[in-house]
């Protein structure tokens, strides 16, 4: 997912907020209603960086079950000078736990608005969900504007990038596939789709996140219609068997260790499949073509594509909200 770009950005602007709430009198030049405002921004940051320190599932769990806060949030600051930054928090929930929905007006509020404050921001978001909705030129647009105004956007612009080789055939590069399968399973493995999940297993959020795979494309629906193949940047590859060792499927999927170590193959791999970061997920489609055929699918789609109803899933919640593998296995 594209959330580290967005993270980064968002702590740069909330450190310029910090900066200004400390300066002296700063409350006090205040009138009531932007000091409500204010305080109940600074009651939502501090859930969230409380939620920064535990385990990236129970994390995503408190996260997933904040859209009433705010919205709650959203209504308070309307008017005052926090309100883009309420707004800007709603849209990047919905961008991670609701597939974008309903994202566009929050955007279209802070573009239009009397306040300065988050507008490049919000054309990040709208950029993201631009790719979301297969719109690439449009992304590509507003990502080159951005990037020449604040080269820091950069990021973004390699991300559409990738997007971007949709429906071109997938690079055919072989590495050391560690559960013992073909060295290339692009070209090997028989799964009308294959999805490639390019990741750095050392990393608990990125773990966390093959782990929402696994446990997705565990359920039947998926059976001989997809190969889940993990290709792993850890510079350890014992430590990144043994990490997926501890998913309880992982030993169902391909894990491809790809060597970041000095004369290693990472940036061969890097440059030949133009990843802007990790971790990517890429769906490839049947052979022989074995095209590019989607950049990050949500769990919708792939659940369309082997004919899964909506209604098993937990919609609304993202990949995280699909895991409860701990709790029951999938029944529906």
């Amino acid at each position: 997912m594209a959330r580290i770009i967005t993270a980064c950005c968002l702590l740069l602007s909330v450190l310029g907020w910090a900066e200004e709430r400390r300066a002296d009198g700063f409350r006090n030049r205040l009138d009531r209603e932007t000091l409500a405002a204010l305080e109940a921004v600074e009651r939502i940051e501090a859930r969230l960086e409380d939620y920064r320190s535990l385990a990236p599932q129970e994390r995503w769990r408190r996260e997933s079950r904040m859209q009433r806060q705010l919205e709650r949030l959203v209504d308070r600051c309307s008017g005052t000078r926090y309100e883009n930054k309420a707004l800007y928090y709603l849209a990047a929930w919905r961008m991670t736990f609701a597939e974008g929905e309903d994202v566009t007006p929050l955007l279209t509020r802070i573009r239009t608005g009397q306040h300065p404050s988050y507008k490049q921001l919000a054309l990040v978001l709208q950029a993201r969900h631009h790719l979301q909705q297969g719109r690439i030129p449009e992304a590509r647009q507003l990502a080159l504007d951005l990037v020449e105004d604040i080269p820091e956007f950069r990021p973004v612009l390699d991300l559409i990038t990738l997007h971007e080789q949709v429906g071109r055939a997938a690079p055919r590069m072989s590495g050391t596939n560690l559960s013992g399968g073909p060295s290339d399973p692009v070209s090997e493995r028989e799964e009308p789709w294959l999805l490639l999940a390019f990741i750095d297993l050392s990393d608990p959020e990125q773990r966390f996140r093959i782990e929402t795979l696994v446990d997705e494309i565990g359920h039947r629906s998926y059976r001989d219609q997809f190969r889940l193949i993990c290709i792993s940047f850890d510079g350890n590859p014992l430590g990144a068997m043994n990490r997926l060792g501890e998913i309880g499927d992982g030993a169902d999927l391909d894990l491809l260790w790809v060597n970041p170590n000095p004369e290693g193959d990472a940036d061969t791999w890097r440059d030949g499949w133009l990843l802007p970061r990790l971790p990517v997920t890429v769906l490839i489609g049947p052979a022989p073509g074995r095209s590019i055929m989607a950049v990050d699918p949500q769990v919708s789609d792939l659940r369309q594509l082997v004919g899964r109803s909506r209604s098993s899933s937990n919609r609304g919640t993202g990949w995280g909200g699909i895991r409860n593998r701990r709790q029951r296995r999938w029944s529906d």
